[in-house]
């Protein structure tokens, strides 16, 4: 008798107080999300091959209240104190982007970006003079779906 009482309370339909609360929940983060310019959040930095090279957490309120900032760390490195930093210097337009940061006991990077197909940004990395090709990309989309971020709940919209 137990089972089917417990079996009967799992296959319950939720309360409506719970369906309400989901609908409050998903209504704030929307609210949250259009407080957020479209490079806000988490991406990685692909060389040659797709390799993830640097993962990189944007902060962009919208509007262009405050400037761009944000935070990196080399996906190459074990983790640890010198493997991650804050972004130094940003340039933003419409459809280009250049960063720099300085990683410990290495020469500055410069990332120069400009705005390619979807979500992505393409360009190069700049190091001790030598540029190699780049590709910026959200954390969370498919590498395959270009557009993925785009079509997704909460998608990152470019003016």
């Amino acid at each position: 008798m137990l089972v089917l009482v417990l079996i009967a309370a799992v296959l319950a339909p939720a309360p409506p107080e719970a369906a309400d609360f989901g609908r409050q929940i998903g209504a704030s983060a929307a609210a949250a999300q259009a407080l957020q310019g479209p490079l806000d959040g988490a991406w990685i930095l692909a060389g040659a091959g797709d390799k993830a090279l640097y993962q990189f957490e944007f902060v962009d309120p919208v509007g262009g209240r405050s400037p761009l900032a944000g935070a990196w760390r080399d996906l190459r490195r074990p983790p640890g104190s010198d493997d991650a930093g804050v972004i130094n210097t940003v340039t933003r337009t419409a459809d280009r982007l250049s960063f720099g940061f300085a990683p410990a006991g290495a020469p500055p990077v410069t990332v120069a970006l400009h705005r390619g197909v979807g979500c992505q940004w393409t360009g190069a990395l700049i190091a001790n003079g030598v540029a190699k090709p780049v590709r910026l990309r959200p954390d969370s989309a498919p590498t395959a779906d270009a557009d993925a971020c785009l079509r997704a709940p909460g998608a990152r919209r470019f003016p």
